[in-house]
């Protein structure tokens, strides 16, 4: 038979064995006409028994686990914390000055090294030299 055990450290409910957890299901769960097996189709890394002990559980501390999945939905709907996004853009930009550099580069407006690199890594890294080099005042 197919366990469930609560993992206080995640604070979710995690199938044995398994990295999905009840509260991937529950929207599942909510939808009166989805059976074990649709949900095991969308998931098939889990047996039937697995889903039906998800839902067992799911049905025996409807409380609990509803209160947790609206916490969960809830932190989804706000998106990431505004550090998040700000770091996401400084990576967006340092990504758009790279192929920025690397187009006036392949123009040959700004010279290759003496040999020339084979790998876009090589560019990357010769990209970052010359971006330290930048902000030094060099």
């Amino acid at each position: 038979m197919a366990t469930v055990t609560e993992n206080y450290e995640l604070t979710s409910t995690d199938i044995i064995g398994m990295r999905i957890n009840v509260f991937h299901l529950v929207p599942y769960f909510l939808k009166p006409n989805y059976t074990e097996q649709q949900i095991q189709e969308l998931y098939p890394l889990l047996n039937l028994q697995q889903v039906a002990a998800a839902r067992a559980y799911f049905l025996a501390n409807y409380d609990a686990v509803m209160k947790r999945h609206l916490e969960i939905e809830a932190r989804n709907a706000a998106g990431n914390p505004p550090e998040v996004r700000e770091q996401m853009q400084r990576g967006h930009e340092k990504l758009v000055s790279f192929r920025e550099w690397l187009k006036l580069r392949e123009r040959g407006e700004i010279p290759a090294p003496p040999q020339e690199p084979q790998e876009l890594m090589q560019s990357f890294r010769d990209w970052l030299a010359q971006r330290e080099t930048n902000q030094q005042g060099g």
